[in-house]
């Protein structure tokens, strides 16, 4: 798919988000290249942004709702997270629940509630962490952050070295669990290969 064709579907997309918002008042930038809420600026709305990239470094009282080819959220969000994109990056912090949509996503911060993710590849940093469920379809799953509730993924490959509280339940072709991993819950796992199990990860629960 070209790029034009990219950016304008990901601007019809954020036109009928704001069109079923139209009860609030956010905050709207949109444009061809660059939009950036800067480190020292504070919105005290929602926010709304489209462009070649989106670049969140400063502090959002509501919602994000952003479009582009990279996305990048390095500042405060205190609502919930929507974004679509090539490329997205989250950082900082969100309040609220992410749902995000990428062929690359990358998670390195801390979100309060659930993610909701679909991506070709998803990177779950050391760092990061989520308040409660993380749900994944796509590819390939790296998850080497800190779940506090359940997860489950569907994909290719999943590969698991942090700590889940709750449940983890997978469908893929192939499922790892590597040093640092710990499930706090059950193990349910369907796939034509056993999963690959290391001596220093932790199961709590059943496995299935």
């Amino acid at each position: 798919m070209k790029r034009v064709g990219v950016m304008a579907w990901l601007l019809v997309f954020l036109g009928v988000v704001i069109a079923f918002r139209a009860e609030g008042s956010p905050t709207v930038r949109a444009g061809r290249d660059n939009v950036l809420v800067g480190p020292k600026e504070e919105i005290r709305d929602d926010f709304y942004g489209a462009g070649s990239s989106v670049v969140v470094q400063g502090k959002i009282t509501g919602d994000l709702m952003a479009a582009g080819k990279d996305i990048t959220s390095k500042g405060e969000i205190g609502g919930d997270m929507l974004a679509a994109g090539q490329d997205i990056k989250i950082g900082g912090k969100v309040g609220g629940n992410v749902r995000a949509a990428a062929q690359t996503l990358e998670l390195e911060g801390a979100v309060g509630k659930a993610v909701t993710a679909f991506a070709s590849q998803m990177m779950v940093r050391p760092e990061a962490t989520v308040g409660s469920n993380l749900l994944f379809a796509g590819r390939t799953l790296e998850m080497a952050g800190k779940v506090e509730g359940n997860l489950r993924a569907a994909g290719e490959k999943v590969v698991i070295s942090g700590p889940i509280k709750g449940n983890l339940e997978v469908s893929a072709q192939s499922l790892e669990l590597l040093p640092g991993a710990e499930v706090g819950g059950k193990l349910k796992y369907r796939g034509p290969n056993p999963p690959s199990i290391s001596p220093e990860a932790v199961v709590r629960g059943e496995q299935d």
